[in-house]
């Protein structure tokens, strides 16, 4: 398999932390996802994802041509999900996509990951080596698991119940 990089969308929910421009999002699942004419599961697990260019990006839309809007550090798998914390930057641009995570606006996450190695399994392509190499927030997921998971900031309180209306 060529070494294209590929992207995944969730839509779980993002934390805004109240100690700064920071959040707390999902940023994988092991859900699968369609990718035209096959289901794709990624594996979830320290053994499976290079984590090697810590901090990543974070970007609007997988545009990678464009200034990152903050990076993603403290990069770590809890429950079978890849869990990351979103340092927006101080640019205006950064501070008006903080200002829509913050409003709701903007709640899914998108991966652009690279695939090393997979097998079959069950009828899926199981991607059992990858390389994260960035993070965007989107409008529209594929993973429907991975979003922001709670807004909290000092000026705004929001538990996760009242950010994603569940």
């Amino acid at each position: 398999m060529p070494h294209v990089t590929q992207y995944r969308q969730a839509d779980v929910p993002i934390r805004v932390r109240a100690d700064g421009d920071t959040a707390t999002a999902i940023l994988a699942t092991s859900s699968p996802v369609g990718r035209g004419g096959y289901m794709e599961v990624l594996t979830i697990d320290r053994d499976a994802i290079d984590l090697s260019r810590q901090p990543f990006p974070l970007l609007l839309g997988h545009k990678a041509d464009d200034v990152p809007v903050g990076i993603v550090t403290d990069v770590r798998i809890q429950d079978d999900q890849l869990i990351g914390t979103l340092q927006f930057g101080d640019s205006e641009r950064s501070q008006e996509a903080l200002k829509d995570v913050r409003a709701g606006v903007l709640r899914s996450i998108s991966i652009g990951y690279k695939v090393h190695q997979t097998n079959e399994q069950y009828g899926q392509t199981v991607v059992t080596k990858w390389e994260l190499l960035e993070a965007s927030l989107v409008a529209i997921p594929a993973d429907s698991r991975a979003r922001i998971t709670q807004i909290r900031s000092e000026e705004n309180p929001m538990t996760t119940e009242k950010y994603t209306g569940r």
